[in-house]
């Protein structure tokens, strides 16, 4: 059965998000985030504030270089879902373990971040 919708392409924005952090490619994330876009970092406990909260694509760009403190990331997607779907709306999750490596001591370490991305993606006005 054929809905007509690419779901496929709606799972693109994670997986670029994901080449551009570990590849420091930030000059992409325009492509990616909105500029009015929000990034929302929610706290294990869901009764809890947000641990970050981010407003506009200024603010989620200036934000990402903290991670310039890691000399290398590593992010592996794991499973990917829509959960809905309108015209021109959808809301996507991406399940992600997230490798930080950095080096103490002379030592290497890894600092490891199990993130579930929930995406709500907008269409673009040109229909992208």
């Amino acid at each position: 059965m054929s809905t007509g919708i690419d779901f496929e392409q709606l799972l693109q924005p994670a997986r670029w998000y994901a080449y551009c952090v570990d590849r420091r490619e930030f000059s992409m994330l325009p492509d990616i985030f909105a500029p009015e876009a929000t990034l929302v970092v929610a706290s294990v406990d869901p009764r809890a504030p947000p641990l970050l909260h981010l407003e506009g694509f200024r603010q989620i760009s200036d934000a990402l270089h903290a991670i310039d403190i890691y000399p290398r990331t590593f992010h592996m997607l794991g499973q990917q879902l829509v959960l809905d779907y309108r015209v021109d709306t959808a809301t996507t999750e991406t399940y992600c373990r997230a490798s930080h490596f950095y080096t103490r001591n002379d030592a290497q370490h890894e600092y490891v971040m199990y993130i579930r991305y929930r995406d709500e993606l907008l269409r673009k006005p040109d229909g992208g």
